[in-house]
């Protein structure tokens, strides 16, 4: 029976803005790691070793931050409401050292957008939705501080030297970002080890 191509990725877990990390503070078993995925959803891993766990952190996480393309702007919110950041499926094709910096932009926005929720944090008594929403968006946004962080120090690391001061301007939200048109020619050329390996 013919299958298309695509099928085959129905039941994968998609690794564009993941984060993966040591899970210490699973007890059941040893050496998990936890990859957590563009949708919030989170999945546990065990391997046979600590050395494993760091390998596999490594490995996923430069696989993410080689590929996952720069977030799109924020919906357009006329009551302020708090918005989580829409982040692209298709993949970036843009060099190592643009990528870098697109990282470093995200990151940097993400610790501005923290400062000014902890700025407008509710008062210490405060019970209810607010305090609910106001955790929710802190520990959102630190979470993805952390996540950009990783990513940059780990293309940082495949850069020469290990890393370098990058000049130029900053590509538009959309540079890099491939076409569907292009996602359908170049998916079967397209090889997580081969980015490992650049």
């Amino acid at each position: 029976i013919y299958r298309s191509r695509y099928e085959m990725f129905n039941n994968a877990i998609l690794l564009h803005h993941a984060f993966a990390e040591p899970a210490p503070d699973y007890k059941k078993k040893q050496y998990i790691f936890r990859l957590r995925t563009a949708d919030l959803g989170e999945f546990l891993f065990q391997t046979t070793s600590a050395a494993e766990v760091d390998d596999w952190v490594n490995q996923i996480n430069f696989v993410c931050a080689r590929f996952s393309s720069r977030a799109l702007p924020p919906p357009a919110c006329s009551n302020g409401t708090f918005s989580r950041i829409r982040l692209p499926k298709l993949p970036s094709s843009a060099p190592l050292a643009q990528q870098l910096k697109a990282h470093e932009s995200a990151a940097c926005e993400l610790r501005e957008q923290l400062s000014r929720v902890r700025q407008e944090a509710p008062p210490l008594k405060s019970k209810g939705r607010p305090v609910e929403e106001f955790f929710f968006k802190e520990r959102y946004l630190t979470q993805e501080i952390q996540r950009y962080d990783t990513y940059c120090h780990l293309l940082r690391s495949r850069l020469p030297g290990g890393g370098c001061e990058l000049g130029g301007a900053p590509s538009d939200s959309t540079s890099g970002v491939h076409s569907k048109s292009d996602i359908a020619d170049e998916l079967d050329k397209m090889s997580y080890r081969e980015a490992m390996n650049h």
